[in-house]
């Protein structure tokens, strides 16, 4: 019979757990609460797993399953629950969890319950891997479940607190189905009881101080039993074994409502239960508050230990905290939480190491335990005053490249962090400076904090100061600083693009200011330092160019001086550097009279060695402007020689010249001077404008007199009617446009600007008046050729005579020519082409 049960198939059982799940969930009531009250007699045997584990428990298995298990009594056990539990291990394949399970023994376990009574149901269950199980409670005389419920498993021991009210009476068994077991994993099991709910612990929770005595649990039903009947199971500190674990204490007294303890000395909070005739009827909150009576030492230094002496201590390292004043990397004070090294065995002495960070303040001590129903309790302490004493051991400069004074010291000790300030020293040991610092960061083993470096002198001496407590003068660090040019003002400056900065700029002789930190020395070498063509330029600062203040002086620009950084030294210390740009200024221009097309030199400053940089602008009017790039660049004692080809389009006298090095054109421009000259001469037959072509032109077309001549053999000079169009700029040079109002459309024209007269040049169209053919010998040639023979006007000095016939042409050979007549020889095959 006791088998019958355990021979069904899987499918059979799981449906038979189903069913029984849904017919008797009407009369289940689940309660997971820890602290529920209990029973007085637990009904089941060896729940505990204390002696012979198969005396009163058994696994079985269906003949469908392909799993197989081993029962064995285990050494893992929950807190408070003795020294063994049972374990049960997986050998085969994971297989359905209906098909296998652990039940109490009929021959020996059986137990009764009576319809309409409450019932707890308690154990405590964990597994190697995550995993689930059913519980039940069943019938003996049909196996039909009373209850049943599933439990979710993990590495951690867990506590389940069932109840139920029955609705049967009789004889009852309870099974656990495990067979999803994963292979060669184990769960175990603890702790199981099974009481009837009438006596029950009301107090919830016990609070006071290691000391107190006659404290009251309150207990329903405690009447019926004697203080040799109860147990107060409280938390315990075992000084023989160093262990935390759990003691009972029976009661001082026992009247009809209240059990009356005191609080021991190696208690401390945690969970108290309550067990009356051996059966646990209910837990409360055992609550300890925490106390200190004094520190020791009070001055505290930082990475070493000092001891708390007082009550109420946990001895569980993550249940009992300091709690110092600190600050974080922003500058922050909040609460530092720390545990302790050591505690004595009476729980009433603890040791403590100060961390980097604990500034002075109140601290105090927070304990904390789970209470029955899970939620952690936390209790805090009183609290008492400690201070700590700054040291230091490092300086150095934050940043490498920022060493200027005025940049940022970052310096390394203990007990550093709270607001603290810096004290600067000189070589006399008197105070020239105090500054606050800032926390930097706190790692464990050092405190870092940040100051800005005096600007007062570039040699000192620090200490560190917090809350007024000074560290030792002996620990005083040095360092020597560079000094610092914060700005250069001048007359001239240009933005630097996509920013809102400026770059300085100045001619050479021009006067700057250059302000600063720390440039005035003691023995009058201050020294600036600007970019040459050669090399650095140095300038030596008298004592009457500096101001009172000693932080700004007036220097001028050496000739010499390129675009570049400018930077003092002092006493052989380098400051930063800043850029100043030179802005290129004309010294001298050659030949006075330039030759537009012709090679001329200019002289100047401010002009580096690149040549690409470099740009010569001719300006002739307001609008129209050229760039030209010099031909040639030299350099020799500061000063640059531009060599270049002057522009053919430069007038006679109101063509300005300025330099542009990189960003920066002269400012003051130099007026150049030409003589006027034509190139060519034209006219548009269509329009009848008349084109002068040349340099050396005025740019107002009134100043520019025009004198007119027929082409004939004398040269005639007569008075056309014309309308001046203007003077233009061209690739090639200037050009005078003229309108001819009458007959007049060939001859010859002069420029004359202040009296100055150009070369004369002949223009019109070329006129054939006659042509005459022959076929001669041609001396010259040695030959028998065709000879052309054309008389007309304007043939001027340039070109040939073309021959064509059809689509045929050929270029006759001109022999002699003048403005009136040619001879030209051609091959007598050509003779009769039109010229």
């Amino acid at each position: 019979m006791e088998n019958k049960v355990f021979l069904k198939s899987s499918l059979q059982i799981f449906a038979f757990v189903l069913v029984s799940w849904f017919v008797f969930n009407s009369c289940l009531i689940f309660d997971t609460r820890a602290g529920q009250a209990m029973a007085a007699t637990n009904l089941i045997k060896g729940g505990s797993f204390e002696g012979d584990t198969t005396d009163n428990w058994k696994i079985w298995n269906t003949s469908t399953t392909s799993n197989s298990y081993e029962l064995y009594r285990s050494y893992d056990t929950p807190f408070g629950l003795g020294s063994y539990s049972v374990a049960i291990e997986g050998l085969g394949s994971q297989d359905d969890m209906t098909t296998g399970g652990l039940a109490t023994r009929e021959s020996t376990n059986t137990f009764y319950l009576e319809n309409g009574k409450l019932y707890f149901l308690t154990f405590h269950v964990k597994s190697d891997e995550s995993m689930s199980l059913f519980a039940t409670v069943s019938r003996l005389d049909n196996y039909q479940n009373l209850f049943i419920t599933e439990v979710n498993l993990n590495s951690s021991w867990n506590k389940h607190v069932l109840s139920f009210t029955s609705n049967y009476t009789g004889a009852c068994n309870i099974n656990f189905f495990y067979n999803s077991i994963p292979t060669n994993s184990s769960m175990y099991l603890d702790g199981v009881q099974l009481f009837v709910g009438d006596t029950s612990v009301t107090t919830t929770k016990l609070s006071g101080h290691i000391g107190d005595r006659n404290q009251k649990i309150a207990i329903t039903g405690i009447s019926n039993f004697s203080e040799d009947d109860v147990e107060i199971e409280l938390p315990y500190y075992d000084e023989t074994s160093s262990t935390y674990t759990s003691k009972r204490f029976k009661p001082t007294r026992v009247d009809d409502k209240y059990a009356y303890i005191d609080f021991y000395e190696q208690t401390f909070s945690g969970l108290g239960r309550v067990y009356v005739s051996g059966g646990m009827i209910g837990e409360f909150n055992y609550d300890i508050k925490a106390k200190i009576d004094q520190v020791f030492p009070s001055h505290l230094r930082v990475d070493e230990d000092f001891t708390l002496f007082g009550s109420g201590f946990s001895p569980q390292e993550s249940n009992t905290w300091l709690v110092m004043k600190a600050k974080n990397v922003n500058g922050s004070t909040y609460e530092k939480w720390m545990q302790f090294s050591t505690m004595d065995s009476k729980l009433s002495q603890i040791t403590f190491l100060v961390p980097f960070g604990v500034i002075s303040g109140n601290m105090y001590v927070q304990t904390h335990y789970r209470d029955v129903s899970g939620e952690v309790v936390l209790n805090k302490s009183n609290s008492i005053k400690y201070k700590v004493k700054p040291s230091i051991h490092a300086l150095y400069w934050s940043q490498r490249g920022y060493e200027q004074v005025g940049d940022k010291l970052t310096i390394s000790g203990k007990g550093i962090s709270d607001r603290p300030y810096v004290n600067f020293y000189n070589s006399e040991d008197e105070r020239i400076d105090r500054k606050k610092a800032e926390l930097i960061r706190i790692t464990e083993n050092e405190e870092i904090v940040e100051v800005e470096s005096t600007s007062k002198q570039n040699e000192f001496r620090i200490t560190v100061e917090v809350n007024g407590v000074e560290s030792d003068f002996a620990e005083a660090l040095s360092e020597t600083a560079r000094p610092v040019i914060s700005r250069i003002k001048s007359k001239n400056s240009r933005a630097v693009n996509y920013s809102s900065e400026k770059i300085q700029a100045a001619k050479v002789d021009e006067e700057i200011t250059i302000d600063g930190s720390a440039l005035r020395s003691v023995n009058h070498n201050t020294v600036v330092v600007f970019s040459g063509i050669d090399g650095d330029v140095e300038v030596i600062v008298t004592e009457e160019d500096f101001d009172s203040r000693g932080d700004s002086f007036k220097i001028r620009v050496p000739r010499g001086a390129l675009s570049g950084q400018v930077t003092v030294r002092i006493n052989e210390t380098i400051s930063n550097r800043l850029a100043l740009e030179i802005i290129p200024s004309i010294i001298s221009i050659s030949p006075s009279t330039v030759v537009p097309g012709a090679e001329m030199q200019i002289v100047a400053t401010g002009i580096g060695l690149n040549t690409d940089l470099t740009k010569v602008l001719f300006k002739f009017n307001k609008s129209d402007e050229i760039s030209v790039n010099p031909s040639g660049l030299t350099h020799s004692e500061g000063l640059a020689t531009i060599s270049l080809l002057a522009p053919k389009s430069i007038s006679h006298n109101s063509t300005v010249v300025g330099l542009k090095y990189a960003n920066w054109s002269d400012g003051s421009v130099a007026s150049l001077s030409a003589s006027p000259r034509i190139l060519k001469s034209s006219i548009d037959v269509d329009t009848k404008i008349l084109s002068i072509k040349g340099s050396g032109f005025s740019a107002s077309l009134k100043e520019n007199v025009i004198t007119y001549k027929y082409a004939d053999e004398n040269q005639t000079v007569i008075n056309p009617k014309v309308k001046m169009l203007g003077v233009y700029n061209t690739e090639d040079g200037q050009e005078i446009r003229i309108q001819l109002q009458d007959d007049y459309h060939y001859g010859y024209v002069t420029v004359t600007v202040d009296g100055q007269a150009s070369n004369e040049v002949q223009f019109g169209p070329v006129k054939i008046h006659r042509t005459a053919r022959r076929v001669e010998f041609v001396e010259s040639v040695g030959a028998v050729r065709g000879v052309l023979y054309i008389s007309g006007h304007n043939f001027g000095t340039e070109g040939g005579v073309l021959l064509s016939q059809g689509e045929n042409q050929v270029w006759a050979e001109v022999h002699y020519r003048t403005n009136f007549f040619i001879i030209a020889v051609v091959d007598q095959a050509y003779i009769n082409y039109e010229s």
